[in-house]
């Protein structure tokens, strides 16, 4: 075609030619929406800093972004909130307050295959409030559950290390006092014995140390107890063959302690109280000390009396009449 005749061309029949490039443009336009498709995606908020300085999120920042994607509707079918990454960069912040950071939407891989692709975030950015990153060592508090054995109790509690680090924005970690540890169950416990435990982190703003072991030593005792018992009656133990107790017998009262289970299984017929009478050799009233004796795991708490009054006399043998007078 002569170049001389190209306006010609162009303006011979120029409406017809106009309207065939606008309806060619809507049948494109058409068949690319036809074939797009809109997926909104919920990507959890992810806060970076590389200096000194953290977020404090606890004042109701958005925690997540709305992320939209709009492509063909093969290839978004596929594509997962683990295609995008959405974060804030804080690192260039300097001071404390409150600031606006835009937020970053970095796709996949996979995500960067589609072809046509929009992506649209909303929010554009998120307002933080900015303060100071300390590092504390605070006490770590151990936190005890569950019922020892019946009869047991817990006596003592040690464990090592005894602090934590935690680190965090300065106005929260400057108010905690101490870090508690996962639950030391002792449910059943009868003999001591030592436990591992880590430190618990209970504040999402607050970094703690929770892969460090914290050793728990749990002492255990059997739990005591007592009983009380009356009159037992007192014998006469060595007492000579030719001596007699013509004193009234007495009997005397008992305090008993030992272990609760020991206590428990106590019988009372088992607890003997008696005075030694083996120096005694002629008739008279003594003065001796009264001996209780008892099972192994039992003491004697107290006694109602420690020395009793014992009279003894010799024993009348009758003589024999002589053998003559038998057999008159």
């Amino acid at each position: 075609m002569n170049t001389k005749h190209f306006p010609e061309y162009l303006s011979y029949n120029f409406i017809p030619k106009i309207v065939c490039v606008v309806l060619a443009a809507l049948i494109v336009f058409f068949h690319n929406f036809n074939t797009m498709e809109k997926k909104v995606l919920e990507v959890p908020l992810k806060v970076e800093s590389r200096g000194n300085m953290t977020a404090k999120t606890s004042t109701g920042v958005t925690k997540k972004v709305k992320v939209t994607l709009r492509g063909p509707r093969d290839k978004l079918a596929n594509i997962s909130v683990n295609d995008i990454k959405a974060s804030v960069d804080i690192s260039a912040q300097t001071k404390e307050g409150r600031f606006s950071f835009p937020v970053y939407i970095d796709p996949s891989d996979n995500l960067m295959l589609v072809s046509p692709l929009e992506i649209i975030c909303k929010p554009e950015a998120v307002e933080l409030t900015v303060e100071e990153n300390i590092v504390r060592y605070l006490p770590l508090d151990v936190v005890v559950a569950g019922v020892p054995a019946y009869g047991y109790e817990q006596t003592g509690l040690s464990y090592e290390p005894t602090t934590v680090k935690v680190s965090g924005p300065r106005s929260i970690v400057s108010s905690l006092e101490q870090i508690q540890t996962e639950l030391v169950n002792i449910d059943g416990f009868e003999k001591s014995r030592s436990v591992r435990t880590f430190a618990t982190r209970t504040n999402q703003l607050v970094d703690v140390d929770t892969t460090t072991p914290v050793e728990v030593s749990v002492t255990m005792a059997a739990i005591g107890g007592s009983k009380i018992l009356k009159g037992v009656r007192v014998g006469y133990d060595n007492l000579g063959d030719m001596l007699e107790v013509t004193s009234s017998q007495s009997s005397v009262d008992v305090v008993l302690s030992g272990t609760l289970l020991a206590i428990e299984k106590l019988r009372d017929s088992s607890i003997v109280a008696s005075v030694d009478c083996s120096s005694l050799s002629a008739s008279g009233t003594y003065r001796l000390p009264v001996s209780v004796f008892v099972p192994a795991g039992i003491q004697v708490a107290s006694q109602s009396i420690d020395y009793m009054s014992v009279t003894v006399v010799e024993k009348v043998v009758e003589e024999e009449p002589p053998l003559e007078e038998l057999v008159e």
